[in-house]
């Protein structure tokens, strides 16, 4: 048990009890004792890691409105007094690199996001998003469109938006899917929403699939994309593709040649 995580949930001078001590002999706070109940369940029984997540922009993967003050202006810096930003960018770098599906979903237009996306500046890589919707639909039809291209269920995403409208709306629409919203005015509650999706993406462990799985989906869309553009003759054909027989294993199996 991480003993950090314990002092945070239930902090050392809140746990004594002297009435429980006296009278039953349990030096320990009922609540520290469900604390400490808690955590024990989760280490024995850890939950499945959540497998996507789905963001918003404006007000949230960064500061300002982009389709009003430009791609430029939008900001995640201290300077700027908008670094909560920038910690959930990192948080969501380390994600993708842990094999998390990021995707943005955004009620904006699309060439200004691009162009938003494009800027150097920004601390998790535009390719870790796929895909990008950005539109003036529903959130809940882009998030559809999402998971349709991903090929996930509901309850295996996490939605993250600063609008309680934009959240029940998606909520409405997948009610197994987790929706958090970022408090961007309030520090120690966007903290804690940091802390809140660590627990629901952390693994103890990263496989090559992990990591592989975000490039597979896009190397995945385009080979679709192509196939239905373009005669499949010809596309198959343009693969320039290599088959290999390997017999070393089993010489006698004569399946390989079937």
């Amino acid at each position: 048990m991480n003993p950090v995580r314990l002092d945070k949930l239930s902090p050392a001078a809140s746990r004594p009890d002297p009435f429980m001590e006296l009278k039953a002999g349990f030096p320990y706070s009922l609540g520290h004792a469900s604390v400490l109940a808690g955590q024990i369940v989760q280490i024995l029984f850890p939950p499945s890691p959540m497998k996507g997540l789905i963001t918003d922009l404006d007000e949230t993967l960064w500061s300002g409105i982009v389709g009003e003050v430009g791609p430029g202006a939008v900001s995640w810096s201290l300077s700027e007094h908008s670094q909560i930003h920038g910690l959930y960018q990192q948080l969501l770098r380390h994600f993708s690199e842990m094999g998390v599906l990021l995707a943005i979903a955004s009620k904006n237009e699309l060439a200004v996001v691009e162009e938003a996306l494009r800027r150097e500046d920004l601390y998790v890589p535009a390719k870790a998003f796929y895909p990008v919707l950005a539109n003036w639909d529903p959130k809940s039809h882009a998030i559809g469109e999402i998971l349709r291209t991903w090929n996930i269920g509901a309850d295996s995403v996490v939605f993250v938006d600063d609008s309680a409208m934009e959240l029940d709306e998606v909520r409405t629409a997948f009610p197994s899917m987790t929706c958090l919203r970022f408090p961007k005015k309030n520090p120690a509650q966007t903290l804690g929403l940091f802390d809140e999706l660590r627990d629901l993406f952390g693994k103890p462990a990263v496989n090559l699939e992990d990591t592989l799985r975000q490039a597979s989906i896009q190397a995945s869309e385009t080979f679709h994309e192509a196939a239905e553009s373009a005669d499949s003759g010809e596309f198959v054909r343009g693969l320039n593709g290599l088959v290999t027989f390997d017999s070393r294993k089993d010489a006698a199996n004569q399946r390989l040649l079937q």
